[in-house]
């Protein structure tokens, strides 16, 4: 009777372990804790619009002096991938914060708005799991500089 439980129960165990194995796709894109979206730092606050292009929180605006420090960055962005951020031809899409790793998560990076007085909207650029083409373009804020 022992042989035979021990038979089944590794028979069952055999069976389910296949079973993880067939219905997990090698090729799947890793989960993230957020949906894709591209922020900013500016004196500890942080400012975005939104996930994935969406601006459900509508653009936030931000004035900052010349030669401020503030921080780039994202969450939920797909892992290996960068981010690049456009100020409207003053930055230009320049790659400057990434790659996401393996947690969705791109580290931000600490830029200096040495831009002359005027305003700005700050736009990202970036790809999401499980999406064939990048979010193109999301406004992360709209930016005064003084």
């Amino acid at each position: 009777m022992r042989g035979t439980l021990v038979r089944v129960v590794v028979a069952v165990v055999t069976v389910f372990g296949v079973v993880g194995v067939v219905s997990t796709p090698a090729h799947a894109d890793p989960p993230c804790r957020t949906e894709g979206h591209a922020y900013m730092i500016y004196q500890g606050r942080v400012y975005f619009s939104g996930y994935e292009g969406r601006r459900e929180f509508g653009v936030p605006h931000v004035s900052i002096p010349s030669g401020a420090a503030v921080e780039f960055g994202g969450n939920g962005i797909l892992p290996g991938s960068g981010m690049s951020f456009d100020t409207e031809g003053l930055i230009n899409d320049r790659d400057l914060v990434g790659p996401a790793r393996g947690n969705c998560v791109v580290n931000q990076q600490r830029f200096f708005a040495n831009f002359p007085p005027g305003e700005y909207v700050l736009f990202a650029t970036y790809d999401v799991p499980g999406r064939s083409d990048p979010v193109e373009d999301d406004p992360v804020a709209s930016i005064t500089i003084t």
